[in-house]
């Protein structure tokens, strides 16, 4: 009895622990103060990736790394921005936090790419009906630069 609970228990546990992020799950509705939590835990991570207001993170499917000598994430986002104000956005911001923007791709999805000393990052914006979905990925840089 013990090992058929083994089988039927661990897996489960085991599953719950696969699927959790860096980041706490997202804020249950009603519950004042923790949305502000989240994108504060964020901002202390990442606080030379600029966000723009309404933009609510996907914590289930976010995750992040971060050693002390490199840095590793793939955050994805929803907003009711359009696409256009988040490339106005993030061109007008990010050289200011010292991103060097590499090149911008606008064809039905939008796809920005910039370095900055050791590592790369990529946002991905792709338009749905009312909505956004944001897609941010830093990387160290590839090989020899």
């Amino acid at each position: 009895m013990k090992k058929i609970l083994l089988f039927v228990v661990l897996p489960l546990i085991l599953s719950g622990c696969a699927s959790l992020s860096y980041y706490s799950p997202s804020p249950s509705k009603g519950v004042p103060g923790k949305e502000k939590e989240l994108k504060k835990a964020i901002e202390q991570k990442f606080n030379d990736i600029p966000i723009p207001e309404g933009m609510v993170i996907d914590a289930q499917n976010s995750f992040a790394f971060d050693n002390g000598e490199m840095r590793l994430a793939q955050l994805r986002y929803f907003t009711r921005l359009t696409p256009e104000d988040l490339v106005s956005f993030f061109k007008r911001e990010l050289p200011l936090e010292g991103w060097g923007m590499v090149n911008v791709v606008e064809y039905g999805e939008r796809r920005l790419s910039f370095t900055k000393e050791k590592e790369s990052l990529e946002i991905l914006i792709y338009p749905e009906r009312r909505r956004c979905k944001v897609i941010i990925s830093l990387t160290p840089k590839g090989g020899g630069s």
